[in-house]
């Protein structure tokens, strides 16, 4: 199971997630909206993948901080086409996220099939996630593309069980943020580790 710590600003924190066998992706989020909004990325980061996260951000700015930081995977968290994906995904792995209630039609997945590389269903907000809150888990059942998905929204040290349980042949990871946090961008680093030796 890929996992993948979001929202991240302290450097130390950054180092030490890094170290982590268990962890997969760190997320760094350039929204400026955002609580946890950089500019840059702080500390030395050998091992895990570095995911930049970005909302309705022009292509030509994606591309110039993509290449400044040295992204590994774009993570397109708002109302992003299909073609402005595609032209990403020719030099990098792609991360579309959706926003997910009640209403949400699974077919509006179709046409980013062929151009992205994973799926990611957020609680559906007017902040584009954040709110550490959970979705229904059972809406999963609807999706029937091959495309992985990694599940974020609301997910805390509690969710382990559920997490467990979740037997779609599609999901392939999860994506945790303020659920592990002691105050905005500033994780819980023992809470993580805990949680992340369980859960592999």
């Amino acid at each position: 199971m890929l996992i993948k710590v979001c929202g991240l600003k302290n450097k130390a924190q950054i180092e030490t997630l890094d170290k982590m066998n268990e962890i997969d992706f760190l997320g760094f989020i350039f929204y400026e909206r955002s609580k946890r909004h950089v500019n840059k990325i702080g500390g030395t980061i050998s091992k895990s993948k570095k995911v930049g996260v970005f909302v309705n951000e022009k292509i030509d700015q994606i591309g110039k901080i993509a290449l400044e930081c040295e992204l590994d995977i774009l993570q397109l968290h708002g109302n992003e086409t299909p073609e402005m994906c595609s032209k990403l995904k020719s030099q990098y792995t792609i991360i579309k996220a959706f926003g997910m209630d009640d209403s949400f039609d699974f077919k509006e997945l179709y046409e980013y099939q062929t151009v992205v590389d994973y799926f990611l269903f957020d609680t559906k907000t007017s902040n584009y996630g954040g709110s550490g809150k959970l979705f229904d888990w059972s809406m999963l059942e609807q999706y029937t593309l091959n495309i992985p998905f990694l599940l974020s929204g609301g997910l805390n040290p509690h969710s382990l069980e559920a997490i467990r349980n979740i037997k779609h042949p599609a999901f392939a990871g999860i994506d945790i943020n303020s659920g592990f946090e002691n105050a905005p961008a500033d994780k819980n680093i023992d809470l993580i580790q805990q949680f992340v030796t369980q859960l592999k």
